[in-house]
C-alpha cells in the first residue's frame, strides 16, 4: 500500500497543563506529528468553548476512531494521575481499566518527556510496567520510533516464516559453527570491518575441526566405498566454504595470504599424521575435497574479478607438511591429487568411466554461485596456467574434468582476451606486465602429446589456441 492511499492514523494526546513551557512542548509535538501524516486530536484545537470537557475526554479515550492515545509522562502528569486529581485524574480513571484489563493492549502509549534527579522516568502507576517512548533525552531517535509505531512502519520487521532446513534430517557432517561464522562475517563486513580478520582466522580453525569428522578410522575390504561415502558427506562443508569465500570476495576483504594459509593447513589431512599403520587411500576423501576446494576457490576469485589475488595464489609457495616432511614446499599443482580408491571402485563395480574422480567432480558442480561450466573451465585454466608458468616441471595440473566440457563450451575468460580492456585486467594471472608479454605467455603453452586420460581415445583437453589465438589478443577495444 502506498503512503498516499493509506489512511492516516488518528491519535489523542493526554497530558497535564503543568507549566506553560510544557504546554508549548506538547503543542510543538502535536504540530510536528500532523506535518508527518498523523491526525492529532488535541484539546488546544479540538475542544471548543461550551464543550463538555468530561465528554470530550471520555470520547477520546473510548472512541474506536482513535487509533492511539499518547500519554505524555512528566512530573505533573504522574502526580495528578496517581492522586486522581484534575482532568488527568479523570482520564486516568478511564484509561486504567483498559490497560489492566488487557495486558496485550497497544492503544495507550506512554511518552516520557521528563525524568527525575536519578534519571528515572515519571511514569504513573497504571502504566509503570509498559514499554514507553523516550523523548526526554535523544529526542530525534525517540520521535522516529514513535512515528514508526503510529504509521505501523517498524525499523525491524519480522521476517516471513521459512521451511525447516532439510539438513536437520540428513545424516551429514555437523557444520553449524562454520555456518554461523558466515553470518558473523557478513555482519562484521557491514557493521564492524575490524572484526573480519579475526573471523577469517577462526573460520580456518573451525573448518579444519569439522572436516576431520570425515576421517576413516576402521579399515576393511570396502575402503573404496567408505571413501565415496565420506566424499558425499563432505558436500555441506564444501558449500559452507564456497559461501564464506564468496562473501570475502564480494566485500573485497579477500587476500592471498588467507587462501595460502588455509590450503597449507588442509594439505596434511591428505596424508597420515599418526605413527601407526595405514593405507594411503584411507585419506582419499580429503584429497578429493582439497582438489575440489582449490578449483572452487579459483572460480570464485574469477567470478569477482579478483585477478591480482588469483595471480598471487598461482605464484605462491605453500609451506606445509606430510608424514615424511615437516617443511614441505609445494606450488598450487600439489593440490591436484590422483584419487586411487575412486578409480579402483570404478573398476571393481564396472562403472566404465574414463575417470570416476572427474565424473564425481562434474556431478557435484551444481553450486548456486558457480555454474558447472565455470567450474569445468576453471579446472582447465589451472592446467594452462600450470604449463605456462612452470613449463619444465614434471608434475603439472591435470584437468580431470576435461571430458565433461562440451566441445562447443564457451570459455568467457579466455575468449574475451580479444578485448584489450579485458586483456589488461587479466594479464597478471599469466605473469604478464604488458599485452606483448601476455601474447608470449599464451604462445608458450606447449604439450608433447594430447592431454587425455589413459584409454580415452575419444576426448582430449583442448589446446589453448583453440580458444584464443595469441595474434587475436587485444585486437578489439
Amino acid at each position: 500500500m502506498t503512503t498516499e492511499s493509506k489512511k492516516p492514523p488518528t491519535v489523542f494526546i493526554s497530558y497535564s497543563w503543568t507549566t506553560t513551557d510544557h504546554e508549548q512542548w506538547v503543542y510543538e509535538l502535536a504540530t510536528r506529528l500532523m506535518s508527518d501524516g498523523v491526525m492529532v486530536k488535541l484539546d488546544k484545537w479540538d475542544l471548543k468553548d461550551g464543550n463538555d470537557t468530561l465528554a470530550f475526554m471520555e470520547s477520546m479515550v473510548t472512541s474506536t476512531e482513535i487509533d492511539k492515545v499518547l500519554i505524555i509522562c512528566e512530573r505533573g502528569y504522574q502526580a495528578k494521575a496517581d492522586k486522581r486529581t484534575g482532568g488527568v485524574g479523570t482520564e486516568t480513571e478511564l484509561i486504567t481499566p483498559k490497560i489492566y484489563g488487557n495486558v496485550g493492549q497497544e492503544k495507550f502509549i506512554p511518552v516520557v518527556s521528563e525524568r527525575d534527579e536519578e534519571g528515572k522516568p515519571f511514569l504513573p502507576t497504571f502504566c509503570s510496567s509498559r514499554m514507553y517512548v523516550d523523548l526526554s533525552s535523544e529526542y530525534e531517535k525517540g520521535y522516529e520510533r514513535l512515528l514508526r509505531t503510529l504509521h505501523q512502519a517498524p525499523m525491524h520487521r519480522k521476517p516471513a516464516l521459512g521451511s525447516v532446513p532439510s539438513f536437520l534430517f540428513e545424516q551429514e557432517v555437523s557444520h553449524y559453527e562454520s555456518s554461523n561464522l558466515i553470518k558473523l562475517l557478513n555482519s562484521a563486513i557491514e557493521n564492524n570491518p575490524k572484526r573480519v580478520r579475526g573471523i577469517t582466522s577462526s573460520f580456518i580453525d573451525t573448518f579444519l575441526g569439522e572436516l576431520k569428522q570425515l576421517e576413516i578410522t576402521s579399515i576393511d575390504n570396502l575402503l573404496d566405498e567408505k571413501v565415496k561415502e565420506k566424499i558425499d558427506e563432505s558436500l555441506p562443508l564444501r558449500n559452507v566454504y564456497i559461501n564464506f569465500i564468496n562473501s570475502l570476495c564480494e566485500s573485497d576483504e579477500i587476500d592471498s595470504d588467507w587462501i595460502v594459509e588455509l590450503f597449507e593447513s588442509l594439505y596434511p589431512l591428505a596424508h597420515n599424521q599418526k605413527s601407526n599403520s595405514y593405507y594411503e587411500s584411507q585419506f582419499d576423501q580429503f584429497k578429493f575435497f582439497i582438489t575440489e576446494l582449490f578449483i572452487y576457490t579459483c572460480a570464485i576469485l574469477i567470478k569477482h574479478n579478483q585477478y591480482k589475488v588469483l595471480s598471487e595464489v598461482f605464484n605462491s609457495e605453500f609451506h606445509t607438511k606430510n608424514f615424511t616432511h615437516d617443511n614441505l614446499k609445494i606450488r598450487f599443482e600439489g593440490y591436484r591429487f590422483y584419487i586411487e580408491s575412486l578409480e579402483r571402485l570404478n573398476e571393481r563395480l564396472g562403472y566404465r568411466k574414463f575417470s570416476y574422480t572427474g565424473e564425481i567432480l562434474s556431478q557435484r558442480a551444481d553450486n548456486s554461485l558457480i555454474s558447472k561450466e565455470e567450474f569445468l573451465n576453471t579446472d582447465l585454466l589451472l592446467h594452462y596456467i600450470s604449463k605456462i608458468l612452470r613449463p619444465d616441471e614434471r608434475y603439472f595440473w591435470f584437468p580431470t574434468t576435461y571430458m565433461y566440457r562440451s566441445t562447443y563450451a564457451h570459455f568467457k575468460l579466455l575468449s574475451k582476451l580479444k578485448s584489450k580492456r579485458h586483456a589488461e585486467k587479466i594479464k597478471c594471472i599469466f605473469n604478464a606486465d604488458t599485452i606483448e608479454e601476455l601474447k608470449l605467455s599464451i604462445s608458450s603453452y606447449s604439450v608433447a602429446q594430447p592431454i587425455r586420460i589413459q584409454n580415452d581415445h575419444f576426448n582430449q583437453a583442448p589446446h589453448i589456441a583453440s580458444i584464443i589465438k595469441p595474434d587475436e589478443i587485444a585486437t578489439m577495444l
